[in-house]
């Protein structure tokens, strides 16, 4: 009889005639917490029907596999930064023969941001290794495979992670704020994301005529969301994140005016696809208006490789006349430019407006369709150009130089003019909506992923949220979504909350 292996247990058997195996298991309070426990984990691969996060699972007895190469690897998102020095590894039969341990606190999928932190070189089939380390602050830990000891790819029981909670970390900017176009009454924002501990944000603009920077005031969070009047076209934009042991300044991002006479609808709005391969892939980098980032399908786990789609839900039904899209090198060979009123998962309730049947990889395509009226635009892509599945850096979507939106009956469309204003402050914001019936106006408050947040009621025209929920309490940090009525009229903004 064989007991199966378990990091950290221990079997006990009873004689012959009993088909028994007692397993039990050392508990010990003392011990520090696995900190890698549950946490999410992105791996290069998965064989078979063994995803990552089973190496996390505190189970023993699932396993993460890779598949049959020697440079695969995992990584597991710690949540904050924590002072690491050591982890564990109970390999299966699949074990790794030269491998690293590693560290960041900004993750990749490549080599770069990446530090070693310890280096094994005679891993064995089946041990279960604690590899300690210097400490180190890192919120990423990664294992990277470099020679197997076996033909099969590399199997792990457990992947744990021990260290202890940092003590205050200066705050090193990450990610800068992008530049950014705008149109004239409508919102813009900036985000800046720092790692470190207990922050707070300033964020500062300089203009052309200044030549010299000056704090904005109450934006004091990672997120600047605001309407930009033309006086700030040219203007540069900055955030200092501090903490009680140090701070760091974002580069300068610039803001210009954009003259084209169109709006993308499709800028930073909600979006969904069939699948994705990386956290950093999914349908939302599509319309993140950043080229540099991108939707990639999962090509090894889509059951039909050619048949994928991302749609994007523009909020309200507009009147919608042009797309475009902006390929990577996996593009579409063929696809069909889809509109709807109320999206699906399936091909019911879509509406072919263009085929395209001669794309190209690198391709920025514009697709002019004929005047079409939907709150939803997918892609359904038929046929692919490489091995790969589809990947697109950006969908945008555009409504006719004066922009139609749709409210009620499909025959009821009036001009859509900018008419609300949000104003954010440290323990409320007031909504202000200019409105010819301002008595007859309603505000709602909606989370990221369409769920009611709260219903507001307020003076004729104005309205003030606290940032508490529907029972009271303040809610979640994040962004959400105001959405107003009038008669006529519709308006959304976001706004970021922040403790």
């Amino acid at each position: 009889m064989k007991s199966i292996g378990l990091p950290r247990y221990h079997s006990f058997f009873l004689p012959a005639f009993f088909i028994l195996v007692i397993t039990i298991m050392h508990f010990d309070v003392s011990a520090r917490p696995n900190l890698a426990l549950f946490r999410p984990v992105v791996a290069s691969s998965v064989g078979e029907d063994n995803p990552p996060g089973k190496a996390l699972d505190g189970i023993g007895t699932t396993r993460w596999e890779s598949q049959t190469t020697d440079t695969e690897w995992m990584y597991v998102d710690l949540g904050v930064v924590y002072s690491i020095d050591s982890v564990f590894v109970s390999w299966e039969t699949a074990a790794g023969l030269d491998y690293a341990i590693e560290v960041a606190n900004t993750p990749s999928v490549s080599e770069t941001g990446w530090t070693t932190v310890a280096h094994v070189i005679n891993g064995a089939q089946g041990e279960k290794r604690s590899i300690t380390f210097t400490p180190v602050l890192a919120r990423y830990v990664r294992l990277q495979g470099y020679k197997r000891a076996s033909i099969f790819g590399y199997s792990i029981w457990e992947f744990e992670v021990y260290g202890n909670a940092a003590a205050c970390i200066p705050p090193v900017v990450a990610t800068n704020p992008a530049d950014r176009t705008f149109t004239a009454g409508l919102n813009t924002s900036f985000n800046v994301y720092a790692n470190g501990t207990e922050m707070s944000y300033q964020w500062q603009h300089m203009r052309p005529i200044d030549a010299t920077w000056f704090n904005i005031s109450l934006a004091t969070s990672a997120y600047y969301l605001f309407q930009p009047t033309l006086t700030d076209s040219g203007a540069l934009f900055r955030c200092i994140a501090t903490s009680s042991c140090g701070s760091d300044t974002s580069t300068g991002a610039s803001l210009t005016f954009s003259k084209k006479g169109k709006i993308n609808l499709a800028c930073k709005k909600f979006a969904k696809c069939t699948s994705f391969e990386g956290t950093d892939m999914t349908a939302a980098a599509a319309v993140d208006d950043d080229s540099s980032t991108r939707w990639g399908g999962n090509y090894k786990t889509d059951p039909n490789k050619d048949s994928a789609w991302i749609y994007v839900d523009l909020g309200a039904v507009f009147t919608i006349d042009s797309v475009f899209i902006n390929w990577e090198h996996s593009g579409a060979k063929e696809y069909y430019v889809q509109a709807a009123d109320v999206a699906s998962d399936n091909d019911q309730g879509w509406t072919n407006v263009a085929h395209i049947t001669d794309g190209n990889a690198w391709e920025k395509r514009p697709i002019k369709i004929v005047q079409t009226q939907a709150r939803f635009v997918r892609l359904r892509c038929i046929k692919r150009i490489s091995d790969f599945s589809y990947s697109i850096f950006e969908l945008e979507v555009y409504a006719p130089s004066s922009t139609l939106v749709l409210h009620g009956q499909k025959t009821n469309f009036i001009q859509h003019v900018p008419f609300l204003t949000v104003s954010p402050g440290k323990n409320s914001c007031i909504i202000t909506i200019n409105s010819p019936k301002p008595t007859e106006c309603s505000a709602s408050v909606f989370s990221m992923h369409g769920q009611l947040v709260r219903t507001i009621q307020g003076p004729s025209g104005k309205f003030v949220w606290d940032y508490s929920g529907q029972n009271g309490n303040r809610v979640s940090n994040g962004i959400y979504l105001i959405t107003v009525t009038s008669p006529g009229q519709a308006g959304r903004s976001k706004v970021a909350v922040y403790r």
